[in-house]
């Protein structure tokens, strides 16, 4: 765990018109700000751990404890015991070819055609049912490490963690559940296997809603071309990890995804993509909210990435006790689009609490000082080496993918030009009164970023001063806590994943690559002999149909010049039907 122990802050925006650029630098709980009229505005400061206690809080991590100490002890019910077959299941599949595969996806296609298909606020059957799926899936390979766990089909369903989990198995929503499809076809195909192919099906299904509503062209997902059979089931499973800690943030991604799964942080980021479906529910993990609007949630689609960066975040305790990121865009409307949240370990894959370009500092919804998460359009999230490195615009994300919109507003082009800056002096030039900025646009650089910061942060412009009582007026209407600050360092945010966040946020097919490859190695790990999926021969040509008696009558038929084939019927302009005997 990383330790805050800054001692000084840095000044990360310009200064007012007027005043010279220089660096100002504020120790404790000093507050930084600049005068714009006569509102005092705060800029975006570094806020220190102890800024509300002296000295800084430092807590140690055990890997290995519980998540919840006073769980107790349980009974373990494992899926083997809930999935039964008509006759004994093989626990291993001997032989699967692509029409077997497709046989499976196109069952499940069925099944999810005939759910409803509302979508709005929190009722989306499509993607709780799906989501549910996905989920089934992913508890199931999380749990592996050195070759132990895996994509078994085994997890004790009794664990806290899976609460929820045996409803898409057998109670169903609506009644779609994945063991009515699995009785279907459990004489050929291992448990394992099935829920691997089930999750694909509910990607393949979502991904087609999501083509039927933007373009064809955008393509769909090849899960069939790399799968592979050949797992075996687990009935019993009782040496498996602990699956990741959403409150332990990026420490138990990386212990799960990157030492235990052997993923690299780029393939990480991209299957925690797989959020883009379903939802979080008190009744199961004390979290509440979609990932994304309702409506993508039941879209297979990079909009988990382009929510990190495109929307704001502010922190919220939910009814649980437990703390989240709520969705803080000012326009919001969750009564169409239902709930949205981030949890911490989502969260730190865009969002650190370094006050700098560079590093990583943990940030919990939880800390104490609490901070509203944005950024701007024209980010900056490292200084490069080379022309134009470091700089990533969020344009594609938000014009291909968020119908020109940031944080809820169509942006205009003074949104769009406002820079992030190689380094803060570069920032400060480009922000000044005789800045080419405010000579091209005819306003403030840092009037476009408090017009943006109130668009992210619930209608906030300031933390401080009289604007910071308007602040504080919103979040008690909003149920959101007072804020204190922006998240880390507005224009460069240090998320453990941020690089990658912003390539998938900005296109799609390249997630949709690096989603396929990270798929591949979650769902094969600890099965080293799996066998490709052997393509279905073709059906044989069925026998010409026998000839009718009067058939070989007609000459023509049998001898004219004009027919290449002797076969009844294959010429039919040599058929005379006015001939007769």
């Amino acid at each position: 765990m990383n330790c805050f122990m800054h001692a000084l802050v840095v000044l990360s925006l310009p200064f007012a018109a007027g005043v010279n650029p220089v660096t100002k630098e504020c120790s404790g709980t000093d507050v930084c700000s600049d005068t714009l009229g006569d509102e005092t505005v705060q800029l975006q400061v570094s806020h220190v751990k102890s800024a509300l206690k002296e000295g800084p809080d430092i807590t140690v991590y055990d890997e290995a404890e519980n998540h919840d100490e006073d769980e107790g002890t349980h009974e373990a019910v494992y899926p083997f015991d809930l999935m039964k077959c008509h006759t004994e299941p093989p626990l291993k599949t001997e032989h699967m070819n692509t029409t077997m595969y497709d046989a499976i996806i196109e069952d499940f296609r069925v099944v999810f055609s005939k759910l409803p298909e509302k979508c709005e606020g929190m009722d989306c059957v499509v993607a709780d049912v799906c989501g549910c799926i996905l989920r089934m899936a992913g508890h199931d390979f999380m749990d592996y490490k050195d070759g132990v766990g895996g994509s078994d089909a085994c997890t004790d369903m009794n664990e806290a963690d899976n609460a929820g989990l045996a409803d898409c198995l057998v109670e169903g929503t609506e009644g779609a559940t994945i063991k009515e499809v699995y009785e279907k076809h459990c004489e050929f195909v291992s448990l394992a296997d099935f829920v691997v192919i089930a999750a694909e099906a509910a990607m393949t299904y979502t991904r087609q809603i999501y083509l039927n509503v933007t373009s064809q062209d955008r393509g769909t997902v090849d899960f069939k071309t790399q799968f592979k059979y050949g797992r075996t089931t687990g009935k019993t499973c009782t040496e498996n990890q602990l699956l990741p800690d959403p409150a332990k943030s990026c420490r138990d991604v990386e212990r799960v995804f990157v030492d235990n799964m052997g993923l690299d942080w780029r393939l990480s980021a991209a299957l925690m993509g797989v959020h883009t479906l379903g939802r979080a529910q008190l009744k199961n993990s004390g979290f509440q909210g979609w990932w994304s609007d309702a409506k993508n949630s039941r879209r297979f689609n990079n909009n988990y990435f382009v929510s990190l960066y495109l929307k704001g975040w502010i922190p919220e305790q939910v009814e649980s006790g437990k703390w989240q990121w709520a969705f803080s865009d000012e326009n919001r409307d969750d009564a169409l689009n239902g709930k949205q949240m981030m949890l911490d370990s989502d969260f730190c894959l865009a969002w650190s609490n370094m006050p700098d370009t560079h590093g990583y500092e943990e940030i919990l919804a939880s800390d104490p000082v609490k901070t509203c998460a944005w950024t701007i359009p024209n980010l900056t999230f490292e200084v490069g080496e080379s022309e134009n490195e470091g700089i990533y615009p969020l344009f594609d994300a938000i014009d291909k993918y968020n119908d020109g919109k940031f944080c809820g507003i169509k942006i205009d082009e003074a949104m769009r030009d406002l820079p992030g800056g190689a380094s803060l002096f570069d920032r400060i030039v480009q922000w000044k009164s005789d800045g080419w900025f405010e000579q091209k646009h005819q306003k403030r650089a840092l009037s476009v970023f408090m017009e943006l910061r109130a668009a992210c942060c619930n209608g906030c412009k300031s933390f401080t001063g009289k604007l910071g009582g308007k602040c504080e007026e919103y979040s008690e209407a909003s149920g959101f806590p007072v804020l204190v600050n922006d998240t880390g360092f507005v224009t460069h945010p240090t998320g453990m994943a941020k690089q990658y966040v912003i390539e998938f946020a900005n296109d799609e097919r390249v997630w949709v690559g690096a989603f396929l490859e990270a798929w591949a190695i979650a769902t094969t790990n600890g099965f080293d002999d799996l066998t490709p999926l052997i393509e279905a021969a073709p059906p044989p040509t069925p026998p010409p149909a026998a000839c009718k008696d009067w058939c070989h009558y007609y000459e023509l038929s049998k001898e004219s010049d004009k027919c290449s084939s002797q076969v009844c019927g294959a010429c039919t302009e040599c058929g005379d039907t006015s001939v007769s005997d």
